[in-house]
């Protein structure tokens, strides 16, 4: 069983074919179901714009929302 909670590294790899492929949505299900205190790793061999869009509303919507705010790691 995987804890959705527990994430702290998000990696997509071959995301430009992922997007392709027609999995945003289920991609985007997944962002929002960890934390949003996590570290996040997008590869593709290419770098076409709906791949810079999905990676900037991904990791940008998180800082202008103030998700990440208060968040400080716990001692």
């Amino acid at each position: 069983m995987v804890r959705l909670h527990q994430i702290s590294y998000l990696v997509l790899d071959e995301a430009d074919r992922m997007l392709d492929m027609g999995f945003e949505p289920q991609i985007q299900r997944i962002v929002r179901s960890i934390p949003a205190e996590r570290q996040t790793l997008f590869f593709s061999a290419t770098w076409p714009r709906e791949v810079r869009c999905f990676f900037f509303c991904c990791t940008l919507s998180l800082f202008f929302s103030g998700q990440t705010r208060g968040r400080g790691r716990k001692r």
